[in-house]
């Protein structure tokens, strides 16, 4: 499973996972946590097909966190300090690229 950068309807960067729980999933979260400083804040709430769970935070940008049936489990920026972390992720995190 990979990830893919999207523009959100905020105008901010929205990173999508294509499935709930993948392991890439728990992979970015845990380098969330342990590598860049954040920590989990928030309650996580349930709905038929969709789900918001605890957003990531740190001092000075906070990642909100969910899931739905279409992008699956997603990161949500609301900044540009948000953006620039998500395309971190998706350079990361992503398929290589070609060239």
């Amino acid at each position: 499973m990979s990830i893919a950068l999207q523009r959100a309807a905020n105008g901010h960067a929205m990173l999508e996972f294509g499935s709930h729980g993948s392991a890439l999933w728990q992979r970015v979260a845990r380098h969330l946590e342990h590598t860049l400083g954040f920590t989990r804040t928030g309650a996580t709430i349930e709905a038929a097909g969709e789900g918001i769970v605890p957003s990531f935070a740190r001092a000075d940008v906070v990642l909100a966190a969910g899931w739905d049936e279409w992008a699956g489990d997603y990161l949500l920026a609301d900044s540009a300090a948000g953006d620039a972390i998500l395309r971190d992720l998706a350079r990361q995190f992503g398929p290589p690229r070609a060239g």
